[in-house]
């Protein structure tokens, strides 16, 4: 396929929804799992767009579904966490739009990998299945009730439309959970991995079009030094002492320890 363009929201806005955790709330938490998510899916090359890049934003739910139209996006994508009057409450549910029926293999998908991290169980909501649910506007019996879904379905440019509510943030292990960075990194790498999967996008390599470097005649006692930089920087040191591919900060520190040793250090 064509670049994926991806708009992912962050539900809510700074500081709230308070957690179980002290420090927890839900708009925080979306923020920056959203952030995460748009770097582990430029990864894969998809385009991605945020409906909300600072804590403060807040903009209205039909603003954050539209974004998606406006950017001609495949996938939009609203990251929250559910409460419940009930601390022992856990499960994650995937909602997806009335209007996309097609959009099942990918919301159960979802669903079942951030169960999966997370230790619970899939949606318990009246109607569910496997981890994905709708939700009717009451009244209509095809109108979305979520505003952001709602917004984000009103072109076809659109062929999936979530909103993912990544366990309780009233339940003291979901929210524990929510409020580990690296736990969230993790949620992260695996959603864009699911994302990736279903859209048949595979991840780039982050060396591609970077140089080597060929160091001059290096002494078997400085050959150890120039060996253990090269695993420090996780590329190959190859017979002739070619290190590479590597960025420019590393390049840096390898003509660094040229110079110390006082050999060449050139590009190849």
């Amino acid at each position: 396929m064509s670049k994926l363009v991806v708009v992912l929201d962050p539900g809510h806005t700074q500081n709230y929804n308070k957690g179980a955790a002290v420090d927890y709330y839900e708009g925080n938490m979306t923020l920056d799992l959203a952030q995460r998510l748009k770097a582990e899916l430029k990864k894969y090359g998809a385009e991605v767009y945020l409906t909300r890049t600072s804590g403060a934003q807040n903009p209205s739910l039909d603003a954050r579904g539209k974004l998606a139209i406006t950017k001609g996006a495949t996938l939009f994508l609203s990251l929250h966490s559910d409460a419940s009057s009930s601390a022992s409450t856990s499960w994650v549910t995937v909602i997806r739009s009335l209007k996309r029926p097609n959009s099942v293999a990918l919301g159960r998908k979802l669903a079942s990998t951030v169960a999966g991290l997370m230790s619970t169980k899939l949606s318990g909501y009246s109607g569910a299945s496997g981890g994905v649910w709708t939700r009717k506007y009451p009244g209509y019996s095809t109108l979305d009730y979520y505003g952001v879904i709602r917004a984000a379905v009103a072109s076809g440019n659109v062929q999936d439309a979530f909103l993912i509510e990544h366990g309780f943030h009233t339940n003291p292990n979901d929210c524990a959970f929510l409020d580990s960075s690296a736990r969230r990194a993790e949620l992260a790498a695996a959603e864009a991995k699911v994302i990736a999967e279903h859209y048949g996008l595979t991840a780039s390599d982050p060396t591609a079009g970077l140089p080597s470097y060929k160091l001059g005649s290096v002494s078997h006692g400085d050959a150890e030094r120039v060996v253990a930089l090269a695993k420090d920087m996780g590329v190959p040191c190859m017979g002739s002492f070619t290190v590479g591919p590597i960025s420019g900060g590393d390049a840096a520190r390898l003509q660094a320890l040229a110079q110390e040793i006082g050999v060449a250090c050139s590009k190849v």
